[in-house]
């Protein structure tokens, strides 16, 4: 059942349901109205005043009658229809009632010719010169002129209510007027909006600009010149992508191509399809192979939908290229050169042989000339014969021409838009087809599906290949969008563009030039008049919502989807489409304004019940199949979808005001009566939310307060519900705007309850943007929130206002405003006995100290407030809690316990359905495979959860998740990789104050810098180093930043600052929470410091603590190596290469030991295995080590060790080697990595017995 609605005829209101007026009889959904983009054209004579005033009256009313019947056909002839003709003046429409894809252009090309038939008048024999003294007073008769204004926009168009005609009213037409009065006599301007439509195809000059009054901004003005593109002319794309996604049709074409010119046979080929389809490119790309490929001749016609008289345009078009005419020729120069084609064409192609023409044509070659300068609509000697006749010798004229050139070779003659051909053209391309059967002929037509419905092409001894042309799929259209915008897209933006195109490559062009490769939109709301709830999921499904299960039954899915603002589109684009939905029958336009209204997709159910509702119970799967049939929908079994969400923008964009509050309100109510909050799915609350704000904004535009404030109610509740689990879904974007769209509705300040939601409401988006890191916003919010409760007077309103304010400042890094805002909020959480609330403030506490990195001043609110979570039975709460701790173990060097918190934490997020929790704990859990020497699996969550955080718009998660898969790459060994993907983490959380005052930036910026380093970038890796050092809590020196810059070091040979160190403030300043993994470095500076004492102790105490550790153990080998003890040295390098939690680096350090302990020249293998390990070679620094040992081991075998007994080996001398240039290169040539290899040869030699 659907609201009440008032009458549109007598004004009366409405019964809820009805279908007619008790007052009146009339129908109460009668589409009177509707909305359009139209161009309005303004015309008024100039002097038609005085004139009236010299002429007598039945003299002036026969001189208007002359000049307006033909001024109107000249809007008629165009497609445009008279709006009203008021003494002088004529307003003309260009859209309505029927839409054309150029109406803009077809106004523009009316009002030039409307200016050339004035003009034309003047030399009227029964009309008085200008000038002239006639009339009653004997003085001057004036000039006859006129002044023209054309404007393009949206208007309303329909019948007034109280009787008339059919007319538009809106700004575009007052605009239009405005113009003409500006316009200069014989003068035709245009407003800014036709100029942008029409520049490609009409020429203009700039007239400056027009100041409507009571309207911000000026219009701009130009002045239109002369046309300087035939009709129907379509500029190509900016800049022509590679053909994507028509493998299949090109493979066809070529097929047909080479059999004709192999076979020496006449085909015809026929491409089919929907308007920016990509009917023409594939044409070009044939016309390329045939020219390229096989030298065929091509010629180009194009038929065009108005303004030309002759009717064998096309035809014309191709023959004047194929005989070099101009179309501006005079009738002497055309004769010349088409004689000269024709002598050429008839020549025969062996110049040996002397055949005559006529035995070649069978024809005269004058009578070629004469035939195709008809064709060309030049007057010939055959005027005065009948139609038949002329067409018979036309016809035959072409055949001959086109007989004699292809025994030169074979041509091809395309026909572009065949579909606005006369019969005529029809009728010559069947007999031209019959007659060339036998020659190596191709035409090539493109065409939209109406063609087929008045001619195909006859069966005969030519060959035929009709190909229908479908739209890309979308792997075809996102490999195009990739071509297209040059630059990364961010995903939602990505998935978006693809569902407004629905494969159609124009709309895709088109879409691309409109908004650019621009990056992913901040925060904000939709445009105006926008259906709300609109979300995507990334999943490139059509309508695809932003949570998998949000599909109720009788719903169907995509119910999130509303048509987003087609305001901003270009006019060609609307043109197209609004014109093929004209094309549709009434009732097919009928159920697309249903389908638009409700969603991207939905069930044949849904249609069937809003046209019952609507209209009547006809059945609606046999409209639903015919659009499926032309390309508007998809059907698939009994749910349905927009082939492309461009479609459903402008069917719904057409409906008025009224027509889309009486849908909205009328499915929002029917399914509000048949679920309740609390039971129904996700999809179906997403749904009725939709419906009920947007109606709810609409009963406001339309002035219907009577019952605006019980839809407001309506909405409001329902928005809050969809709110809460999209919050549970970690869908922020989705539950901030539900947030602004029930606040925008709640302005009845006198309604307790009003101010009560709008309380939750602000609460609720403070949360949110809290999420996102919008703390300006979250501040806000809370800001105001808290001034909401303290006139509300309750205590408990205000504590949950200071959580909120209290989280805002934690992320703003302020945590001195945190901790007394936080610590009020847990103080009156007590007092009032609330211990959900309690427990939530406690979390915010200890979770604002781990995000300024601070995991032991973290760790006792977090499990406090987990112990107050599980007192209450808060599931969800838990699960935040162990997610947290399963951090603060993590950042502790805690492993095993950080695993187990967050498997705990995984379980309670799943046994709640929270997704977005979740994904926080599988973040997390990347990690703990990270430090478990797991990289795939890392890998493979890292990946799987960042693109979960970038659809729900979590840039801390985008962050984190980046950091992570630069670690990943970066132990993979690739370090070019793993620099882009910490870069792109650093961009991350620079993008705004909040994030970079997070422990997250410092992560993200050590990992750059050890990346770059690695990748041979020294000098930018040691910046972000020193950079990420810098960026710790409050200015001091990040603990984390500041151990993997010393770990750096170490494997870069320099050991200096981590040996300075007091070994016992090594593990704080190490920063890696593995005690091994401390040790480790340690005994590697010491030993590259020639302390190899202290060293061997160090090694022996890291391998007793993590035995199975590859970093850990490749240290210890190369600290044995150093210390002489090449068997334990021996064991250990081998035990690496058979650990599963080894990385590349450490089997490259383990494989150099094994060379550097080899006796004699065994070691030259184990480096050249080392160098495979390496791989690709993007670590640099290990590519140098690995060339290091290589030269120390040449110097062994040198003998460059021994000077004589009892002297001390002297060192290696690396200048003048390339080794030691690269080194210098990367500024390592000071590397204490020589040290250490000499030291480990040395040592063993030494040991050994002289030969």
């Amino acid at each position: 059942m659907l609201g009440p609605m008032d009458c549109p005829s007598c004004g009366a209101a409405g019964a809820a349901g009805a279908r007619f007026c008790w007052s009146c009889g009339q129908p109460l959904r009668a589409p009177t109205e509707e909305r359009r983009v139209v161009t309005v054209l303004f015309a008024d004579l100039v002097g038609f005043t005085a004139l009236s005033e010299h002429l007598d009256p039945e003299q002036v009313r026969r001189l208007v009658d002359h000049a307006f019947e033909r001024l109107v056909r000249d809007v008629t002839s165009f497609g445009g229809r008279v709006d009203k003709i008021v003494g002088d003046a004529i307003v003309a429409l260009f859209g309505a009632p029927v839409a054309h894809e150029d109406d803009a252009e077809r106004a523009v090309r009316s009002g030039l010719r409307m200016q050339e038939t004035l003009a034309a008048m003047a030399d009227d024999d029964w009309l008085p010169d200008a000038g002239s003294p006639i009339g009653p007073d004997g003085g001057p008769v004036p000039a006859l002129r006129m002044r023209i204004g054309i404007n393009t926009g949206e208007v309303l168009v329909g019948a007034l209510r109280a009787g008339g005609d059919y007319t538009a009213m809106g700004d575009v037409v007052n605009t239009a007027s405005r113009l003409q009065t500006m316009a200069e006599p014989g003068e035709v301007l245009v407003g800014g909006s036709t100029h942008a439509a029409t520049a490609s195809v009409i020429s203009y000059e700039s007239r400056g600009a027009l100041v409507p009054r009571g309207r911000d901004g000026a219009v701009p003005v130009f002045s239109a010149i002369t046309a300087v593109q035939p009709p129907g002319y379509r500029p190509r794309a900016r800049v022509e992508a590679p053909l994507v996604g028509r493998g299949p049709e090109m493979d066809a074409l070529t097929d047909a191509l080479g059999l004709s010119v192999a076979r020496g046979r006449g085909q015809i080929v026929l491409i089919v399809g929907e308007a920016g389809v990509g009917k023409t490119r594939l044409a070009d790309e044939l016309a390329h192979v045939a020219a390229i490929d096989h030298g065929v001749a091509h010629f180009n016609g194009r038929c065009v939908p108005y303004g030309e008289a002759n009717p064998w345009w096309p035809v014309a078009e191709a023959l004047r290229a194929g005989c070099g005419v101009h179309r501006d020729d005079p009738l002497t120069v055309a004769h010349e050169r088409v004689t000269r084609a024709v002598a050429t064409a008839c020549r025969p192609p062996d110049p040996a042989s002397a055949a005559p023409p006529n035995e070649l044509t069978g024809d005269s070659e004058e009578a070629i000339v004469a035939g195709l300068l008809h064709l060309m609509g030049y007057e010939g000697p055959w005027r005065g014969l009948d139609g038949p006749a002329v067409r018979a010798e036309a016809t035959h004229a072409l055949v001959s021409f086109l007989e004699a050139s292809l025994r030169h070779g074979p041509i091809m003659v395309r026909v572009s838009d065949l579909h606005w051909a006369d019969q005529v053209v029809l009728d010559l391309i069947d007999e031209v087809a019959a007659r060339l059967a036998r020659c190596p002929f191709l035409l090539v037509a493109t065409a939209r599906g109406e063609l087929q419905e008045r001619w195909s092409p006859r069966a005969g001894r030519f060959n035929t290949l009709v190909l229908n042309l479908d739209p890309l799929d979308r792997t075809a259209s996102a490999q195009l969008l990739d071509l297209l915008a040059g630059a990364e897209l961010d995903p939602q933006r990505r998935s978006t563009l693809l569902d407004r195109s629905g494969g159609n490559p124009f709309y895709l062009e088109e879409l691309v030039a409109l908004v650019g490769p621009a990056p992913a939109a901040t925060v904000g709301d939709p445009p105006a008049g926008v259906p709300v709830g609109t979300v995507d999921d990334g999943s490139g499904r059509p309508g695809a919502t932003g949570s998998a299960s949000r599909s109720g039954p009788g719903v169907g899915r995509g119910e999130l989807s509303g048509p987003a603002s087609d305001a901003a589109l270009p006019d060609t684009l609307r043109g197209l489409v609004a014109a093929r939905i004209d094309g549709l029958g009434r009732d097919e336009q009928q159920v697309l304004e249903d389908a638009a209204v409700w969603g991207a997709s939905g069930t044949v159910e849904v249609l069937q019940r809003i046209a019952t509702a609507m209209r009547s119970g006809e059945d609606v799967t046999p409209v639903v199949r015919n659009l499926a049939d032309q390309d508007v929908l998809v059907l698939d079994g009994e749910e349905w979808s927009f082939r492309s969400d461009l479609i459903r923008e402008v069917a719904y964009g057409r409906l008025t005001k009224r027509e889309r509050l009486i849908r909205h309100l009328g499915i929002a109510e029917f399914l509000d009566r048949k679920f309740r909050e609390a039971d129904a799915d996700d999809g179906t609350v997403d749904t009725v939310t939709r419906h009920f704000v947007e109606a709810a904004r609409l009963d406001r535009d339309l002035g219907r307060a009577h019952q605006e404030r019980a839809v407001v109610a309506h909405a409001v509740r329902w928005a809050l519900e969809a709110a809460r689990r999209a919050e549970s879904d970690a869908t922020w974007e989705l539950a901030r705007r539900l947030y602004t769209q029930a606040l925008d509705l709640l302005d009845d300040e006198s309604d307790p309850v009003a101010v009560e939601s709008r309380f939750r409401c602000l609460v609720g988006r403070s949360r949110v943007r809290s999420e996102v890191w919008d703390e300006a916003g979250a501040r806000r919010d809370a800001a105001d929130a808290l001034e909401l409760a303290d006139s509300l007077g309750e205590p408990a309103d205000r504590a949950v206002a200071l959580l909120r304010l209290g989280t805002a400042a934690a992320r703003a890094g302020d945590s001195e405003r945190a901790e007394v805002e936080l610590s009020e909020s847990i103080r009156i959480f007590e007092e009032t006995g609330d211990l959900q609330g309690r427990a939530e403030a406690l979390r915010e506490k200890g979770l604002a100290a781990l995000l300024r990195g601070d995991s032991r001043g973290a760790e006792d609110p977090i499990a406090a407030a987990l112990d107050a979570f599980r007192s209450v039975g808060d599931r969800r709460g838990e699960a935040w809690c162990l997610q947290n701790l399963a951090w603060i173990a993590l950042s502790d060097g805690r492993p095993v316990a950080a695993a187990e918190f967050v498997a705990a934490s995984e379980e309670a997020f799943r046994e709640v359905g929270d997704r977005g929790g979740l994904s926080w704990a599988q973040g997390l859990a990347a990690f703990c495979r990270l430090g478990e020497g797991d990289l795939d699996a890392a890998g493979e969550i890292a990946g799987r959860i960042l693109r979960e955080s970038e659809r729900r718009g979590d840039r801390f998660g985008v962050g984190m998740m980046l950091t992570a898969l630069a670690h990943v790459e970066l132990w993979q060994g690739r370090a070019r990789a793993a620099a882009a993907s910490a870069e792109r983490a650093v961009t991350a959380f620079a993008s705004s104050t909040e994030l970079a005052g997070t422990v997250g930036l410092e992560q993200a910026m050590a990992i750059a810098g050890r990346a770059e380093i690695m990748a041979g970038n020294t000098g930018k890796g040691r910046h972000l180093l020193a950079e990420a050092v810098r960026s710790g809590p409050g200015g001091a020196p990040s603990v984390y930043a500041s151990g993997v810059a010393l770990v750096t070091d170490v494997q870069l040979g320099r050991p200096e600052r981590v040996v300075a160190l007091d070994p016992d403030l090594w593990s704080v300043a190490a920063g890696s929470g593995r005690r091994g993994d401390q040790d480790a470095a340690l005994a590697l500076a010491l030993a590259q410091s020639g302390r190899v004492a202290e060293a061997v102790r160090r090694a022996d105490a890291a391998v007793g603590s993590d035995p199975d550790h590859g970093y850990v153990v490749a240290c210890a080998a190369l600290v044995a190596a150093a210390a002489g003890d090449h068997e334990r040295a021996r064991e250990r390098a081998l035990r690496v290469l058979g650990l599963a939690r080894a990385t590349y680096l450490d089997r490259v350090w383990a494989r150099i030991v094994l060379a550097l302990v080899a006796p004699g020249e065994g070691g030259v293998d184990q480096l050249d295995l080392a160098d495979g390990e390496i791989g690709p070679g993007e670590d640099v620094v290990a590519v140098a080590l690995v060339d290091l040992a290589r030269l120390v081991l040449d110097a062994r075998g040198e003998d460059r060790w021994r000077q004589a007994d009892g002297v001390e080996p002297r060192g290696l001398d690396l200048g003048g080697s390339e080794v030691g240039r690269r080194l210098w290169e990367l500024g390592l040539d000071d590397t204490r990595w020589a040290d250490l290899f000499v030291a480990a040869v040395t040592a063993g030699d030494l040991a050994a017995p002289a030969p």
